[in-house]
């Protein structure tokens, strides 16, 4: 089994719905999954174009300082929330590879 590095960041929104079980978690709050993202090109008002795993997206990156073309950065819901270090955005995005290898997400 392949242990996932931490910039691997899964953020949900509701709490646990009044349960300390985890499945309550999955069933009936919204998880959303910060990945790593190469900033391929500074654009305006602070904003950039990135590459998640072969898509492109705009970020703003108004929540970091001093991002450049080339910098690995946790993006999730349009924006960069910090830079990573590139080796473990390497180790992420691989485990994501091998995850749609696999099958991809477990349906219930």
């Amino acid at each position: 089994m392949t242990n996932f590095p931490y910039t691997i960041a899964l953020l949900h929104s509701g709490g646990y719905a009044g349960s300390s079980d985890p499945f309550t978690l999955r069933k009936t709050c919204p998880v959303c999954l910060a990945v790593p993202a190469l900033i391929t090109e500074i654009l305006e008002d602070n904003m950039a174009r990135a590459s998640v795993g072969g898509a492109v997206h705009t970020l703003s990156l108004s929540l970091i300082e001093d991002a450049k073309v080339g910098d690995y950065v946790i993006a999730h819901v349009g924006y960069a929330l910090s830079k990573i270090d590139p080796e473990e955005a390497r180790k992420t995005l691989a485990l994501f590879d091998e995850f749609n290898a696999a099958g991809g997400a477990a349906r219930a």
